[in-house]
């Protein structure tokens, strides 16, 4: 990995530490600042900045920049914290129990928490409140933009909210979310720090078998733990396996510890083990935020169809595009309810696809099968990474 890079991730962890951060006179600023909205930390890297000696700060136009980022998130996190309350106090007028995870819960656990950024709100509904919720969120301030039989998406202002329920999770472990959740004041629940851990760690599995996980989630894992009075390494490590992801916390919590000295046991020494740290720094880098970066949906469809071989050849090309084409049921399920609930109408949702891709969506097949076809060997690294932290699928 190349200096800026190296610099990019010790700005992040000088941040966490509440450090100052490392002083160079050789950055190119243009360069941090592009990983920096990559990875949507402009913000951090704008505070971090303010503790540079003058003379080593960038020049004007970039620093502008990065105030006004700065100045953007801030704005962001006072609109997301008002968007929570309302919701709050939505769900328990209505007697919906609910549950906030991921960066409206994490946000407090950062050194500013006003830095900590997000794409979006997340919250769990039961299941048995799909409908109603629904109904609530279709009214003229609410814009659903997404929907599925496991959850739906609404847009409230600027802002993005994601309603999961427990139809919808990363991994089958919290497939009885509340169920293993605390109950808050009103209809609100929450996980325990060690149970939102596993479901972060569980989101970053999510992410790495689509497209890719960026450096955000990893620092949500070091706040986690910082926060944490007590981290008994062993007992979580056990609940991982439960959850079977075990191979990839060990591999999280060693990278963790090594790039932002998080204080966690690191059983990999990634001083010794130099090219599967590049392997995994790269791919992590490279992605920003969501993998999105350097890879496209063909790179989704080749990551499903490599075999054992770890090789992209003309039979994984073909077996891509026949997956393309033709999804696992699950898909269905998940994208069109009435295949949820009648099983029997998959091939009628298959059916939908297909015409949608022909005439709706003509340039985004065109483009995904040509991605497909041209995929290189970038496709086969990212799978080796896969099966070093152990979600390899074949």
């Amino acid at each position: 990995m190349d200096k800026q890079k190296q610099y990019f991730i010790s700005i992040v962890s000088s941040f966490l530490n509440s450090d100052a951060p490392e002083i160079h006179d050789d950055i190119d600023w243009k360069e941090i600042y592009r990983l920096s909205v990559m990875h949507n930390v402009t913000a951090i890297i704008a505070n971090q900045i303010s503790k540079i000696p003058e003379h080593l700060k960038p020049a004007e136009p970039m620093m502008k920049a990065f105030r006004q980022q700065l100045g953007y998130t801030i704005i962001s996190y006072e609109n997301k914290c008002n968007i929570i309350n309302r919701l709050r106090n939505l769900f328990n007028e209505n007697g919906i129990s609910f549950i906030f995870v991921k960066g409206a819960v994490l946000k407090d656990y950062y050194p500013v928490k006003e830095l900590r950024t997000s794409g979006d709100i997340d919250i769990f509904i039961k299941f048995s409140d799909y409908e109603r919720a629904k109904a609530l969120f279709s009214k003229d301030k609410y814009r659903i933009t997404a929907n599925a039989s496991g959850g739906f998406a609404f847009d409230c202002g600027d802002e993005h909210i994601e309603l999961h329920t427990e139809m919808d999770y990363d991994n089958e472990f919290f497939s009885d979310i509340f169920n293993i959740a605390d109950k808050k004041d009103g209809f609100e629940y929450s996980l325990s720090d060690h149970l939102h851990l596993l479901y972060v760690l569980c989101h970053i599995e999510k992410h790495f078998n689509y497209l890719g996980a960026g450096l955000r989630m990893f620092s949500d894992v070091d706040v986690l733990l910082r926060h944490m009075d007590h981290f008994d390494y062993q007992q979580f490590i056990s609940l991982c396996e439960k959850a079977s992801i075990a191979t990839l916390a060990v591999s999280v919590f060693s990278f963790c510890n090594y790039r932002f000295n998080t204080p966690v046991k690191a059983e990999i020494d990634y001083n010794k083990d130099k090219n599967m740290l590049n392997l995994f720094e790269n791919i992590i880098i490279d992605g920003g935020s969501f993998g999105f970066s350097q890879k496209n949906m063909g790179d989704y469809y080749i990551n499903q169809s490599i075999g054992k071989s770890l090789k992209n050849n003309i039979f994984t090309k073909i077996k891509a595009i026949l997956l393309f084409l033709f999804p696992k049921p699950s898909y269905f399920k998940h994208i069109y309810p009435y295949c949820l609930k009648h099983p029997v109408l998959i091939p009628l949702g298959w059916l939908q696809r297909l015409i949608g891709g022909l005439f709706k969506r003509t340039d985004h097949s065109k483009k995904t099968i040509k991605n497909i076809i041209t995929s290189g060997n970038y496709s086969e690294e990212y799978k080796k990474l896969l099966k070093e932290l152990g979600i390899y699928r074949s």
